[in-house]
């Protein structure tokens, strides 16, 4: 019976190292992403009149 929870215990183990693992990866991912994506939008556009002398 003990045998059994400690494999059951070091399998859900493993499992969820795995898992953590992945999520992990998949948050990076999407803040590269998301880093990506907005580095390329301007955060605030001067209008041409403004630029140009009088």
């Amino acid at each position: 019976m003990e045998k059994e929870l400690a494999k059951y215990q070091s399998l859900h183990k493993k499992y969820l190292v795995l898992y953590l693992k992945a999520v992990l990866v998949g948050k990076y991912l999407t803040y590269g992403m998301l880093l990506i994506w907005f580095w390329r939008v301007p955060v605030a556009s001067i209008s041409q009149q403004l630029v140009q002398p009088f």
